[in-house]
């Protein structure tokens, strides 16, 4: 009699457990997938003048560049003086935060100079711009590398926690952004550039979007391709990632 009751207050327990947690997850479930957020213009509407350099389109042809829902490639030039490569890049899913110059450049085989590396400060957000050099001393560039999270519209009804399941079942919008130029280039200059091209940006940028330059945690597979810790499956590297000239 008390192995049977012992069974019922087992199965009783189990059975709470079962249902709260199916309660919570239909709670969390419960806002649906985090908004899709879209640029308030599209990225070719980015100005062909910025701040006395003046841009012209190139066609992009390396295929690991062709990915996203919208992308630019151009260059820019300031007279005769110096020329740098801007690569923008928007995602609706967040992929583009899988690509990131400290991976993209190892896969391409160009070390970096990490005494070269610092963060530029620019106006409108407190996050930096991540400042690198990377290649021989023969043959390297300046990158400048940034991105914005393409936050929708607070919703005051979530709490903290559906926020978080939220962010973790499905990442936010975002579109990177890199400037590229030979290491013998002007860095102040390339440095003011960068910071005019960020006030440009803002013009195509939603509300609520937000600066970052840190790197997600994405790792370098053996078969080149890179791939965010959490996720299974190998996303295709940027070993094709855009270079100056």
């Amino acid at each position: 009699m008390k192995f049977g009751l012992r069974l019922i207050a087992v199965a009783v327990v189990v059975g709470a457990c079962l249902l709260a947690h199916l309660l919570l997850v239909q709670y969390l479930k419960a806002p649906g997938e985090l908004q899709t957020v879209m640029p308030a213009r599209p990225l070719a509407e980015l100005p062909m003048e910025i701040g006395g350099w003046v841009g012209e389109d190139v066609e992009v042809t390396d295929e690991n560049q062709k990915f996203g829902e919208d992308y630019i490639q151009r260059a820019y030039r300031l007279g005769n003086i110096q020329g740098a490569l801007v690569w923008i890049v928007y995602a609706a899913d967040g992929e583009d935060r899988g690509h990131h110059p400290e991976i993209c450049m190892a896969v391409a085989g160009r070390p970096e100079n990490t005494s070269a590396r610092t963060t530029l400060d620019v106006p409108g957000f407190p996050q930096p711009v991540q400042q690198y050099q990377f290649g021989t001393q023969q043959d390297s560039q300046w990158v400048f590398y940034w991105h914005y999270t393409l936050n929708p519209p607070p919703n005051e009804e979530l709490d903290e926690l559906q926020r978080t399941f939220q962010r973790m079942r499905k990442r936010p919008s975002s579109m990177t952004l890199e400037v590229f130029a030979p290491a013998g280039a002007d860095v102040e200059t390339l440095q003011q550039f960068v910071i005019d091209l960020d006030a440009a940006v803002q013009e195509i940028l939603p509300p609520h979007a937000e600066r970052g330059s840190r790197r997600s945690p994405v790792i370098r597979v053996d078969d080149g391709t890179t791939a965010t810790e959490t996720e299974a499956a190998a996303r295709p590297g940027s070993a094709g990632a855009p270079t100056s000239s």
